[in-house]
């Protein structure tokens, strides 16, 4: 990883870490393990990992909803799609918010 991945990566951290909203997946914590050697490649290459903790949706996310829907063959009723869509809209609206106030801070 460059010092400006680096940079960048710690910058997307700040971010999340200031998130705070009840539809949004909450931060937990990230690290970079630079020495770690990962199965999923050959063990000949050192890769260097950066992991970002989330909080754990013990009620699933939207997609695992969507794919539960298309195994049982069934449609969202009315109602959750409602909720769905208002509860995307109000998180849209709080990172659009986040957003600009992170464009008008100073560097």
């Amino acid at each position: 990883m460059s010092d400006k991945e680096k940079v960048n990566a710690l910058n997307e951290v700040r971010i999340l870490a200031s998130v705070k909203h009840p539809n949004i997946i909450a931060y937990r914590e990230a690290f970079l393990d630079e020495g770690s050697n990962s199965l999923w490649y050959c063990w000949r290459f050192s890769v260097k990992v950066f992991s970002i903790i989330m909080e754990y949706a013990n009620n699933g996310d939207l997609f695992q909803k969507i794919v539960e829907h298309q195994k049982k063959g069934t449609l969202f009723n009315e109602n959750e799609i409602w909720s769905i869509f208002i509860q995307v809209s109000i998180s849209i609206l709080r990172l659009k918010m986040l957003d600009g106030q992170r464009l008008k801070s100073p560097p």
